[in-house]
């Protein structure tokens, strides 16, 4: 009798396991298939999850949740379209950061400090592949992590060419947050950020003004400005740089915006929201490119403005090699560009 109660629960044990072997591996098992890889993860049946990494839950849109074990904003969704319409929205919230953006560099000062201030912390000499190597002063992460940030966004062939040195400040009685200058014209520049304005900005605001620096030198390069032309021999556009050759990018936006428009006595236009992106843009006509180009990379194609500055942004869609620099500059920008926030020192 006992041999036949074993030999029964056996064949019990053999028929349960084949069961539970065919429903989690030979079937397939919603269990399993609750997570998947991507953009977005199937976590139940017929409801998605969308998630963004960040460092914080005030990174979070309002139609957002924040994860705080894994580090996301995550939203669900029930289906495709639902789940479209919830990014759309997100992106048109996110959106809004180019009027902040404008206001937040409606007092930028750009001022370039001398090399001898007190306040320089530490000068690189920029190689090739953008290899920096200290020459004076202290070496520091942050400095690097900086450094990091230039290189980013910067394309590779710039920076070869025309970037020789990377010097940190940190200058509080000046809101320069960064500038670059050729000052010993030999078509070398150097890229400068001062720790005072950058500590103390958004990331948002630190990115934007570094592609407004790298904007300068792609403009005022030695391929687009004679800088051996004097001002009574320019046929174009002169500036401290040189004169603008005639195909100059600054040459075609400077006949584009500002001829006939009346000069105050520091050179620069009356300031109105509706032709300049910001208030900085209308300094000059150098400023004015660095800042739209700065909106052009950094803002959604199409997005709506007023008909001056859409004509100012959409100004540089026609040359592939600018559109190129957008699309890379923009695949190494993270969300935090519109996901805004203070960097802590």
């Amino acid at each position: 009798m006992k041999k036949i109660i074993y030999l029964l629960n056996l064949v019990v044990m053999v028929v349960g396991g084949y069961f539970l072997y065919s429903y989690l591996f030979l079937e397939e098992n919603p269990i399993s298939d609750k997570f998947t890889q991507g953009s977005s993860r199937e976590r139940e049946l017929e409801t998605y999850v969308y998630e963004t990494p960040v460092d914080s839950a005030e990174e979070c849109s309002v139609h957002e949740a924040y994860d705080v074990e894994n580090g996301v904003c995550f939203f669900e969704c029930a289906n495709e379209v639902e789940c479209a319409e919830i990014e759309k929205t997100i992106e048109e919230e996110f959106g809004q950061w180019t009027d902040e953006l404008a206001n937040e560099k409606s007092g930028m000062h750009e001022e370039v400090i001398p090399e001898n201030d007190e306040s320089l912390i530490a000068q690189y000499q920029v190689g090739s592949s953008e290899k920096i190597t200290l020459e004076t002063g202290k070496d520091s992460d942050k400095n690097k992590k900086i450094w990091v940030e230039v290189a980013e966004l910067s394309p590779d062939a710039l920076s070869d060419k025309y970037i020789e040195k990377f010097q940190i400040f940190d200058n509080k009685n000046d809101d320069t947050l960064a500038f670059v200058d050729d000052e010993d014209g030999n078509g070398k520049w150097r890229v400068a950020v001062n720790l005072a304005g950058y500590n103390t900005s958004t990331e948002r605001e630190n990115k934007s003004t570094i592609i407004h620096e790298l904007a300068h030198i792609i403009s005022l390069n030695t391929l687009q400005i004679n800088p051996n032309s004097n001002k009574d021999s320019c046929r174009t556009f002169y500036l401290d740089e040189g004169c603008a050759n005639g195909n100059s990018y600054l040459y075609n936006f400077q006949k584009a915006f500002w001829v006939g428009i009346p000069k105050n006595t520091e050179g620069g236009a009356d300031y109105s929201q509706e032709n300049f992106v910001t208030e900085y843009a209308a300094t000059n006509e150098v400023e004015d490119l660095a800042e739209s180009f700065a909106f052009f990379v950094l803002g959604k194609e199409g997005q709506p403005n007023t008909p001056t500055k859409n004509s100012k942004i959409n100004f540089f869609y026609q040359y592939p090699e600018l559109q190129q620099i957008r699309k890379d500059m923009r695949s190494v920008l993270t969300q935090e560009i519109v996901r805004a926030r203070k960097l802590s020192n």
